[in-house]
């Protein structure tokens, strides 16, 4: 349970029997908020809100000190599972976005992958499973990994061919 001591013009006598007993034992007396607290100054007892200016972690309520400012989240190693620092917010730590949604940074996406401003399935055929393809020729279904195709698909590279092979002339290639 914390204490929260405002009044330090009485007897040192006396706030050294009202701390007496709690985690902090200040000398001189101090104001430490919150409790639990091992420190010998009020600096390192208090914890400060977010938004609050600060030099060091440890002077936060939630443990992050970023640009001398106490914030939820410096990096999204600080968020749940699922979710990341969105430094755009005043580093809060939001869900991870969809494929389709607006982003800058793979961090933000549910897939990890952002591209071109939007977070996105696949980007290149090793975010695919093996027996399948990042589409990048169909505008309509860019970005999305698909089944490789079989002799007579349609194709515009080689992995996207069970056979593995791909031929003809630009834009009429075919799996063979």
């Amino acid at each position: 349970m914390g204490f929260f001591v405002t009044d330090t013009r009485g007897s040192a006598e006396r706030y050294w029997q009202t701390l007496q007993g709690s985690v902090c034992k200040p000398q001189p007396v101090v104001t430490c908020v919150p409790l639990p607290c091992t420190a010998t100054s009020s600096e390192d007892c208090r914890r400060e809100s977010n938004g609050s200016p600060c030099q060091r972690d440890t002077q936060c309520g939630s443990g992050h000190c970023v640009g001398l400012f106490c914030q939820e989240c410096g990096s999204s190693d600080h968020c749940a599972p699922g979710q990341f620092c969105d430094v755009t917010t005043l580093f809060k730590c939001r869900d991870l976005k969809p494929d389709g949604s607006i982003c800058v940074a793979d961090a933000q996406c549910a897939s990890g992958h952002c591209y071109l401003g939007g977070c996105r399935t696949c980007v290149s055929d090793n975010h695919c499973a093996p027996d399948q393809f990042c589409e990048l020729f169909d505008v309509t279904k860019l970005y999305t990994c698909r089944g490789d195709m079989g002799r007579g698909g349609a194709c515009d590279r080689n992995s996207q061919c069970t056979s593995g092979k791909c031929d003809g002339i630009p834009l009429f290639k075919k799996c063979t």
